[in-house]
């Protein structure tokens, strides 16, 4: 098979790197420079996640230190003109997104302030009810303060992420975005294949498809709904294949939170995923619906929607 590409939007490799002192070059974590080796080109979208266990006012201050700790690490701007130059055609383009808007803490300004340190995603919750609304795992939408962050992300070209969000505040996402900006779900499996709230429905995929979004598939294990004596390979590819059953050729990608979530033993790392791709050789996927899914949707998106 060809050698591969890889564009992932979500990871949460960052705040791992920080914590343990270590470089994106070359570390003891699921994503690095070596590990992508084995790719042609790749990007990678790292999320800088809130931490839980800080407050939203410390937990703002930690984001713009491992924003610090990103530049200075892997020796590239804050923000993705870098990109303009090399077209893609160099490794190790990082793009920073922000995990769990909580820490905006009711104060809209903050918004800006994430923008100019590169924030280009922002997925607004992860769990509970946070001054954004509510999460996936509550029946909560989004609050007034929420729909200003959007709207604000709308004005500055962040874009949205319903990873983590309650269907509710999905929809009032989806509300606020239509015709506006495209919605992505970053890492978000399919509720059909494994009826996890945190999995996308049918509905909500459509409404990505339809405005240009993405959806990442997730590694996670609980996520994917990995069942005793099926290998997990399976269940990837029962995910994929769902996607692509409902129209999403040009919408799945990955964003499969690596360093954030237990994934299944033989995916650890960004250097197993080439098993997923030779999988799908065999089932007779094509060489360019394979590189749409590894590479292309994300890049083609990145490159549409993101102001450089």
């Amino acid at each position: 098979m060809h050698k591969l590409s890889l564009a992932d939007i979500h990871c949460d490799t960052a705040y791992e790197m920080f914590k343990a002192s270590q470089s994106f070059v070359d570390n003891s974590l699921s994503v690095s420079a070596k590990k992508a080796e084995i790719f042609e080109k790749y990007i990678q979208v790292a999320a800088i996640w809130s931490d839980k266990l800080l407050d939203n006012d410390s937990a703002y201050e930690r984001f713009f230190e491992i924003v610090d700790y990103l530049a200075r690490n892997i020796k590239s701007s804050r923000n993705t003109a870098f990109l303009q130059k090399c077209e893609l055609s160099a490794k190790n383009n990082i793009i920073i997104s922000l995990e769990d808007a909580r820490i905006l803490n009711g104060r809209i300004s903050r918004i800006d302030d994430i923008f100019r340190a590169g924030v280009k995603f922002l997925t607004l919750l992860w769990s509970g009810e946070t001054c954004i609304g509510g999460s996936f795992d509550t029946n909560i939408g989004l609050s007034d303060f929420g729909r200003d962050v959007v709207r604000r992300c709308i004005e500055l070209g962040i874009i949205p992420d319903i990873s983590h969000a309650s269907r509710q505040s999905a929809d009032d996402v989806f509300g606020i975005c239509a015709e506006k900006i495209p919605v992505i779900a970053s890492h978000s499996d399919s509720y059909s294949v494994c009826p996890h709230p945190r999995n996308l429905t049918d509905a909500q995929f459509s409404q990505i498809k339809q405005c240009g979004g993405l959806v990442g598939i997730n590694l996670c294990s609980e996520h994917l709904g990995i069942s005793a004596g099926v290998k997990p390979l399976c269940t990837i590819m029962a995910h994929i294949e769902y996607y692509l059953s409902l129209g999403g050729e040009d919408t799945v990608c990955f964003g499969c939170d690596f360093d954030g979530a237990d994934t299944p033993h033989d995916f650890e790392s960004i250097a197993s995923l080439p098993t997923i791709a030779e999988e799908m050789a065999r089932l007779n996927y094509s060489y360019e619906l394979i590189d749409k899914i590894f590479f292309e949707n994300a890049k083609n998106f990145i490159f549409k929607n993101i102001k450089l």
